[in-house]
């Protein structure tokens, strides 16, 4: 009797079944801490943007402008939430989807849905679920690793064929962040199915980037890279500390992010049979890191050493390793007994501190962001009362560098305007920020 009750029971979890409702309650969560924030910084250039096809900041943002653009006529300043929400559900399909890549290399169910949470409530890179603006950043990595999963099977089907190289385009006008993930895809691809297979899929979608990049992007001077000499000192330096902060940072103790990283690489060269074998989609995914890694480092490598240790990089990285290094564990949950609960307690540990990390960011957040928006009320009032003031000046030079006085008066005639307590602390911020960028007399 004792066997036929407890079957039902077995069958109710599943290792499926328990992965949406962490996918569920991730998103609770995320509602609930989100509806502290605020706009700050990039949702601003995005409320601002006319032209949905040029670049910010090197990216090709166009899906996030035309979301906010969207949102603006509906909902205006009045909330965040709407603005936030799809940045929540893209964060969401991106854990999906690194759930199921990481089944398809062969890691143990239970311990893929196991190793799924410790990015789920990520509070190691708390800037990219709580932040509206990242949604092209999380959208273009889940529309990439769509790609990368149905490439990585045995036949390649004209409808899946069709359907890969749709979500390696639709990716591009999200972000730049699908595109080291769509490297992997070519690799998997090669590796699946041969060379101009893959030529074939990806083609498309190198062949718009490059026409974006060379049309509209255009080669002007990027003031985040790197120059001269500092191609050779402060680019491999910021190379390797995005991987090492990355990994230091998703386990919560940074001084362990160089040994996770030589440990990776020790043992994707100890298993470097299986390399073109069921596990090649965990190996490209690296091969991927170090593109991102790189690419970034070309990009960003003029800023201070510490922009290399962003949360947002520590999700890209985390996101593409999580397939091997599921892997490396899953060899000790195999093990059963002791091995296995050693595996189980480091990932429980993982998650358990990132989760701590997300409330605190975003509490932490939370504050600045509201602050931000005290300031822009303050403005308004102190911009309607000085019609002397340039259209060109910025009343929140830090964090709204993109709200100028021009745009808070258009704002005001359409009767949209940013609607938050304030006081003196405020209006002195603004006075200051307004005397910094006014006009200097010819």
């Amino acid at each position: 009797m004792k066997a036929q009750s407890d079957a039902p029971r077995r069958f109710l979890l599943t290792p499926g079944r328990v992965h949406v409702a962490t996918l569920i309650l991730g998103f609770v969560v995320l509602v609930v801490i989100g509806q502290g924030q605020s706009f700050v910084n990039d949702d601003w250039t995005m409320l601002t943007l006319t032209d949905p096809m040029r670049s910010h900041v090197g990216h090709w943002n166009s899906v996030a402008t035309l979301i906010f653009t969207g949102l603006f006529q509906v909902f205006g300043l009045s909330t965040y939430l709407p603005y936030l929400l799809p940045a929540i559900v893209a964060h969401l399909a991106v854990v999906h989807l690194a759930w199921r890549l990481v089944l398809r290399v062969g890691v143990s169910p239970w311990l893929a849905t196991l190793g799924a949470t410790t990015v789920l409530l990520f509070g190691a890179a708390a800037e990219n679920l709580l932040w509206a603006f990242q949604v092209g950043f999380m959208g273009s990595m889940a529309l990439a690793l769509g790609a990368l999963l149905l490439l990585d099977r045995e036949r390649l089907t004209l409808p899946v064929a069709l359907g890969a190289g749709a979500l390696a385009i639709a990716c591009l006008p999200f972000a730049s962040t699908g595109l080291p993930i769509l490297a992997a895809a070519g690799i998997v691809a090669i590796v699946r199915h041969g060379l101009w297979r893959a030529v074939a899929v990806l083609a498309p979608a190198a062949a718009i980037y490059l026409a974006w990049f060379l049309l509209v992007r255009g080669p002007g001077p990027d003031v985040l890279a790197p120059h001269g000499i500092e191609y050779l000192t402060a680019v491999p330096v910021f190379f390797a500390v995005v991987i090492a902060a990355a990994y230091g940072q998703w386990v919560g103790a940074a001084v362990l992010g160089p040994f996770i990283a030589l440990g990776i690489l020790a043992w994707v060269w100890r298993e470097r049979s299986s390399w073109l074998k069921q596990p090649a989609l965990a190996y490209a995914l690296l091969v991927g890191v170090v593109v991102f890694a790189g690419l970034t480092s070309l990009s960003r490598g003029g800023m201070v050493i510490q922009a290399a240790a962003a949360e947002r990089y520590v999700y890209v990285v985390a996101i593409m390793s999580l397939p091997a290094v599921l892997l490396i564990i899953d060899r000790l949950w195999r093990l059963r007994g002791a091995a296995r609960l050693t595996a189980a307690f480091l990932t429980a540990a993982v998650t358990i501190v990132n989760v701590n990390l997300l409330v605190w960011r975003g509490m932490e957040q939370a504050a600045f962001e509201n602050r931000i928006l005290g300031d822009l009320a303050a403005a308004v009032e102190i911009v309607a009362n000085d019609p002397s003031l340039h259209d060109d000046q910025i009343p929140v030079l830090e964090g709204a560098p993109d709200v100028t006085v021009g745009v808070l008066r258009d704002w005001s005639d359409e009767g949209v305007v940013p609607n938050a307590p304030y006081g003196d602390d405020n209006i002195e911020r603004v006075n200051a920020f307004l005397w910094m960028t006014a006009p200097t007399a010819p």
